[in-house]
């Protein structure tokens, strides 16, 4: 029995240093994950706001442009709701609750008359802005052009010819 001595056998596992490692790259991801979520979940609600805004926009550009006139130079300021609310948007069953998710925002109308060589007041310029947010930080602009009806006039007193 000679005293050769026998090496102590490997314990199977992690080490401490190698535990710590790994909690902290998965503690690295997951903030970077929560992250890219708090982000998307703006970016989501920014384009919900911003589809909401045009469909807003675009229905009343539908009644401006079925109506004879179109409406006077001029800027007004007012609320989305009350615009909506007088051209029977939240008449339906289908946007309730819709009308207060828009109670704080803001329309701001501003209508140019647009000049064609020497011709006056041959279109109208609209504007619609829908504005929301903290401030009415945040905005969406709906652009269209209106036949002022003048061209017609001046055809007829051409005799009729088209241009």
């Amino acid at each position: 029995g000679g005293g050769a001595m026998t090496p102590p056998a490997r314990q199977k596992g992690f080490t401490l240093v190698e535990v710590a490692m790994a909690v902290a790259i998965l503690g690295v991801a997951l903030t970077t994950l929560i992250g890219l979520q708090t982000r998307l979940m703006g970016t989501l609600l920014q384009e919900r706001n911003i589809f909401r805004a045009t469909l807003a926009a675009q229905y009343l550009v539908t009644f401006y442009e079925i109506e004879n006139e179109p409406p006077e130079p001029g800027t007004t300021d007012g609320s989305l709701v009350e615009a909506l609310r007088d051209r029977g948007y939240f008449d339906g069953e289908t946007l309730e609750g819709l009308e207060e998710q828009f109670r704080d925002w803001t329309l701001t109308q501003e209508v140019t008359s647009v000049d064609y060589a020497e011709f006056e007041d041959i279109l109208r310029r609209i504007e619609l802005r829908v504005r929301w947010g903290e401030g009415s930080a945040e905005q969406h602009s709906v652009v269209l052009f209106l036949n002022t009806n003048k061209i017609q006039q001046l055809q007829s007193l051409a005799g009729g010819r088209q241009p």
